[in-house]
């Protein structure tokens, strides 16, 4: 959560603390890659047992697995952390959605690269839920 904060308050606060776009956007995208990292292979992992990959079949089909804990696992988490860690998925999508719905309404597209960046990105690959 601590990349994902500092994200936001990076890209709210850049303003203060340099005047280049570039440095700027830069700083942004390296610390929600450090986030999507540490919430695919640790947070992610240990709190909800969340695992994704891709394969591609025969057909040269691409497969999308998405895998979450159900249930009792071998490691026991508290469900008040699975739930902070669900939360803070859904609350910094909402908030990064209405950075890109501000970015439209002050014409500021330089900026709209970064929050479209953040949005989830709409899969038309199959996807299967399996219990971790």
């Amino acid at each position: 959560m601590f990349f994902r904060v500092s994200a936001l308050l990076t890209y709210t606060l850049c303003g203060w603390f340099s005047s280049s776009f570039i440095t700027n956007f830069i700083v942004v995208v390296l610390l929600l890659s450090m986030d999507f990292w540490a919430v695919k292979n640790i947070t992610g992992r240990l709190l909800v047992g969340l695992r994704w990959w891709n394969y591609v079949d025969e057909k040269g089909e691409s497969h999308w697995i998405y895998e979450s804990r159900k249930g009792i696992g071998s490691i026991q988490v508290s469900s008040a952390e699975s739930r902070i860690f669900w939360l803070a998925l859904v609350i910094c999508q909402v908030v990064w959605c209405l950075l890109f719905i501000g970015a439209v309404f002050r014409l500021s597209l330089k900026w709209l690269m970064v929050n479209s960046a953040t949005r989830p990105a709409t899969n038309n690959a199959a996807s299967e839920m399996d219990q971790y």
